[in-house]
């Protein structure tokens, strides 16, 4: 088994997460769980070498954080960051007082089959990719706690996929503000990023002073 299908690694992963940096020709993930009862959200920016080093992060960092989060974030008015199994979330979730429970574990269930079909069939990336827009299909940005979920496929893209997203909500202006950065040098910044071990270290910490919500 390797050691990325362990739930102890991926809890020793969210305990150093601060000496985590992105890495030069690997997937990149985008994770937010926002709580506007608490008014308060979490976010960071992942890199994984393989498909399966995702994957298992989705399934035991991703899945469980999110749905907790969704069920028991209210009431107890905060963030649940934390790695779990499947038995160990869906008994979480089975105590969760809210009045829709039954549907909230068909979606958990739903998500970590999906995950499962693509490991046992092979789809690899484009299969992850799949899981993604289910993901961000049924995702209500209006909700009180919600999920953002983005994936590039190398740190490179990073520039290009905010652009996109910034243009697309006609926000671009805010962008380019927030980076200090007009929208020519965001795309040259990121184009050569991955060969700039300085910058790749530091590149979470400067993605996340620049979120807004």
């Amino acid at each position: 088994m390797k050691k990325y299908n362990l739930i102890y690694y991926w809890q020793n992963f969210l305990a150093n997460e601060e000496d985590v940096s992105l890495k030069p020709n690997a997937y990149v993930i985008k994770f937010c769980i926002v709580n506007k009862y608490s008014y308060d959200y979490y976010c960071n920016w992942y890199s994984f070498a393989n498909v399966e080093k995702l994957i298992s992060f989705l399934k035991y960092v991703v899945i469980p954080s999110t749905y907790i989060t969704k069920a028991f974030g209210k009431d107890e008015n905060t963030i649940f960051l934390d790695a779990l199994d499947k038995y160990e979330c869906m008994e979480y979730l089975e105590k969760a007082n809210v009045f829709d429970k039954a549907e909230l574990l068909r979606k958990v269930n739903r998500e970590y089959d999906f995950l499962s079909r693509i490991e046992k069939c092979n789809l690899g990336i484009e299969g992850v990719k799949k899981y993604l827009e289910l993901v961000n299909k049924y995702n209500d940005r209006n909700a009180k706690i919600f999920l953002e979920l983005e994936f590039y496929k190398n740190v490179n893209m990073i520039g290009k996929g905010l652009i996109d997203e910034y243009e697309k909500e006609n926000m671009l202006d805010d962008l380019e503000e927030n980076m200090s950065l007009n929208k020519n040098e965001i795309l040259s910044m990121f184009e050569n990023i991955d060969k700039n071990m300085f910058m790749l270290k530091r590149l979470n910490t400067y993605l996340n002073n620049m979120l807004t919500f």
